[in-house]
């Protein structure tokens, strides 16, 4: 059995065929055991690097979910969504099959039901990593996040919660899609493998904004909108400086926000419940901005 931690490299001649087309051959020793003729490999490119990447797992069978209360079915769904499974069979009679449905939709992206028989509903995943990258799913979350944040600050008004509930929905879809993405994308990206533990804070800290801010707008009347809307513009723009040190990979920029929290958390001196979710809003940017300079460390390593 080959060792998963083994670290090889070749140096192979580029041969070029036809007009625009480069060859480059693979050691047999590699590819025995691990590919055939015809199969498919990846190629992709990081700055100055190539890699090429062959499938090591097995697709998985289809997951069959048995027969039970609509809630934990979906329970069963996400955990072996974010094992990778790709299709799923969800065992129900037709009375619960619409809500199973709707479940599944408000809470695992890309999964489309593509088939009913008498026992049940066939889900299959329709998104894959190739199409929307663990990157790009980050930077939605963001999005998501200063989304509601930037709706909080403004005007408050029934259909503002509204609208705040529904950007919270869909970042959990978002949350349980990248977790799903930073399992599975090392093979193809070197940088999410590299930071794959701290990435994992970060999402659970962007998943605690978006529940925060929620519980905030379930709270916020509009005669105390007045009060709040500096102290949350504040937490808008450290929660932003706090991304923009994670996508730009600054450490500077990162102790700077970790500092601006603490001082914005000084002014927030009230005890109530509208207070304490702006505090864990300013605590889980802080944890961003922590994850950014311990990445940065340890790619200096």
């Amino acid at each position: 059995m080959k060792n998963p931690d083994t670290h090889r490299s070749a140096y192979r001649r580029i041969q070029k065929t036809g007009g625009s087309t480069y060859i480059v051959s693979l050691p047999k020793k590699w590819v025995e055991g691990r590919l055939s003729k015809g199969d498919a490999v990846r190629i992709s490119e990081h700055g100055d690097t190539l890699t090429v990447s062959a499938q090591t797992q097995k697709p998985r069978e289809t997951e069959r979910i048995p027969v039970e209360e609509p809630h934990a079915q979906l329970r069963r769904v996400i955990a072996a969504y974010l094992n990778g499974a790709n299709k799923f069979f969800v065992q129900a009679p037709k009375t619960r099959r619409h809500a199973i449905k709707e479940l599944i939709k408000e809470k695992v992206a890309g999964l489309e039901a593509v088939e009913e028989t008498e026992d049940g509903i066939l889900f299959q995943n329709l998104l894959t990593h190739t199409e929307v990258s663990f990157h790009a799913t980050l930077k939605r979350l963001h999005f998501l996040n200063q989304s509601m944040l930037e709706t909080l600050a403004e005007a408050p008004t029934r259909k503002k919660t509204v609208d705040v509930e529904s950007l919270e929905r869909e970042a959990d879809r978002f949350y349980i899609l990248a977790f799903r993405q930073l399992h599975h994308t090392p093979q193809t990206d070197p940088r999410v493998h590299e930071c794959g533990p701290y990435f994992v804070i970060v999402l659970k800290s962007l998943e605690k904004i978006a529940d925060h801010a929620y519980l905030f707008s379930k709270h916020l009347t509009p005669a105390q909108h007045k009060s709040f809307q500096k102290p949350l513009l504040h937490a808008l723009e450290t929660y932003n400086q706090a991304m923009d040190a994670l996508f730009k990979q600054d450490a500077d920029l990162a102790e700077k926000t970790i500092q601006r929290a603490a001082q914005e958390k000084t002014g927030l001196d009230k005890n109530d419940f509208l207070t304490y979710n702006l505090q864990r809003i300013l605590d889980y940017s802080t944890d961003i901005a922590e994850m950014t300079i311990d990445m940065a460390a340890a790619r200096a390593i």
